[in-house]
């Protein structure tokens, strides 16, 4: 069996369960997380181009370029399950994140429609797929095969969905999305700041993130950058770890 994550921060609670045998089955992990809820989803290159400012990693062409193959291989390699006949398990919680890469990976496969072994083991709830603590696995194990027809329309969503040009899709129920700019939350993170005084970014960050957990946590501190930049808000104590710097609106 092949579990499919779209979080690399619960691979980790994954393995401690098969390693602990606290669930009763076992099988082979593989995260493919492409964050595919930002960014444009018909110009790859571009995207990577902008998850590379948004997370404040310096990536040239070249970096940028082994991340796009490293995608297409971890995709080769659920295409050889798929051919070999393996149980394929997608665990996806309630956010775009999850839905979206799906989808883009069983519109990647050839023959999909053919497959009888591909299923989704939907997470409900508050929690995250991230959140879930080992020894909680198996009562979120409940997967429901995908047949043909179910398969045919989550590729004609996902086909749709690229039609639709917007920074940011947010989850409003299974399989359909708000397209957003990447200003959306602008005004909320200017609501949770002092009006008094500055406030220290890693307040502001992960009281956000606290709330829009949905998103990257590196999303909410290049807001912050760019609203700077604006000349929105600005520095009251600006110290080379920005998250341990103060800004406040500009009067």
């Amino acid at each position: 069996m092949l579990h499919i994550l779209f979080s690399h921060a619960a691979k980790a609670t994954f393995t401690q369960a098969f390693q602990e045998t606290i669930i009763p089955f076992s099988g082979e992990v593989l995260v493919f997380e492409p964050y595919l809820q930002l960014g444009s989803l018909v110009d790859e290159r571009n995207r990577m181009k902008e998850l590379s400012v948004i997370f404040g990693i310096k990536a040239g062409k070249k970096e940028r370029g082994a991340l796009l193959k490293q995608f297409q291989q971890q995709v080769v390699k659920i295409q050889e399950s798929v051919n070999r006949g393996h149980e394929i398990t997608f665990w996806v919680g309630e956010e775009a994140a999850d839905e979206i890469a799906m989808m883009y990976l069983i519109d990647e496969l050839d023959s999909v429609n053919q497959a009888t072994s591909l299923s989704l083991n939907r997470v409900r709830g508050p929690l995250l797929v991230r959140e879930l603590p080992p020894e909680r696995l198996e009562a979120h194990f409940l997967p429901i095969e995908l047949s043909s027809d179910a398969i045919r329309q989550l590729q004609l969503t996902w086909n749709e969905l690229k039609k639709e040009e917007s920074d940011l899709r947010i989850r409003r129920a299974d399989f359909i999305y708000d397209h957003l700019d990447y200003s959306y939350y602008d005004s909320k993170l200017l609501m949770l700041m002092d009006e008094n005084g500055g406030t220290l970014v890693a307040k502001l960050v992960g009281e956000i993130y606290g709330r829009e957990p949905h998103l990257p946590f590196p999303f909410f501190l290049w807001r912050i950058m760019v609203l700077v930049e604006m000349n929105t808000i600005e520095w009251v104590e600006e110290m080379e770890d920005a998250m341990m710097s103060k800004v406040m609106i500009r009067k």
